[in-house]
């Protein structure tokens, strides 16, 4: 997989991020965010330390980016269909 240097651009805030979970999420949501964690779990467990800071940050970046495609190709086929 390329990676791109281009910093993506800052659209949320922690606070608001906090705020909507509590009130709107689905247990599809939380199915699939358990089932990024699970996958990285088996990708890197022995490779990264599971109570370093850095491997929460891992993890929770890959939770993140699977949010980042799954908006992204939601709205590719929203305004295919549209």
């Amino acid at each position: 997989m390329k990676r791109s240097c281009i910093k993506p651009v800052k659209l949320v805030e922690p606070a608001e991020v906090i705020k909507i979970s509590m009130w709107y999420r689905t247990s599809a949501d939380s199915r699939i965010a358990l089932e990024i964690a699970e996958a990285f779990d088996k990708e890197y467990i022995g490779f990264l330390k599971e109570s370093s800071r850095f491997y929460r940050m891992c993890l929770f970046t890959a939770i993140w980016n699977g949010g980042r495609i799954q908006g992204i190709r939601e709205e590719r086929q929203r305004r295919k269909s549209s």
